[in-house]
């Protein structure tokens, strides 16, 4: 993927994310992008070379689901606006990866998390995992301790249990 590429998906994701904010009160889109950079982080400090990260075709998978794990699950016809937006070989590459990482409304927390690290797919255990990273890095933010504190006992659990996924299949990347 080229930069201007890569501008035009973050900007969509942007889009797409227009009027969320986290738990923070941030903009939601933010944390899309901070994702990335997390995913990228991860495989620097694995002694992956990341030096063309974002123009590396290899890593186009992973930008792409990090982008927009929670498209289908946070944004009214998401799927609809992501078969518009992404190329057909964007799409093919990431569309499961996203699925995987769309939690169903009736599954339990644990399960959705279950679900994924059994899932065998490197690129959702990566995205999933910098997403949980990015929501605990942002706990210290938010203002209501009760909310803080929900927060902190949900993401324990399944930061370990995706740690544990993602270290085990980087090896394969």
């Amino acid at each position: 993927m080229n930069i201007d590429r890569y501008h035009q998906l973050t900007n969509l994701a942007k889009d797409l994310h227009w009027n969320q904010q986290d738990h923070a009160g941030r903009p939601y889109w933010q944390h899309c992008l901070r994702v990335v950079h997390i995913c990228a982080s991860i495989l620097a400090a694995r002694g992956y070379d990341i030096a063309d990260f974002h123009s590396s075709g290899a890593n186009d998978k992973i930008i792409i689901t990090a982008l927009f794990h929670d498209v289908l699950e946070d944004v009214p016809d998401g799927a609809q606006k992501l078969a518009q937006n992404l190329h057909e070989d964007e799409a093919r590459l990431a569309i499961d990866s996203i699925r995987k990482l769309t939690r169903p409304q009736n599954l339990d927390y644990l399960d959705y998390i279950a679900a994924i690290v059994a899932c065998n797919d490197t690129a959702a255990l990566l995205v999933k995992f910098a997403d949980l990273i990015d929501h605990v890095e942002c706990l210290p933010l938010v203002d209501d301790v009760a909310t803080r504190e929900r927060l902190a006992a949900k993401y324990r659990e399944p930061l370990k249990l995706v740690y544990e996924a993602v270290s085990a299949k980087l090896p394969e990347m």
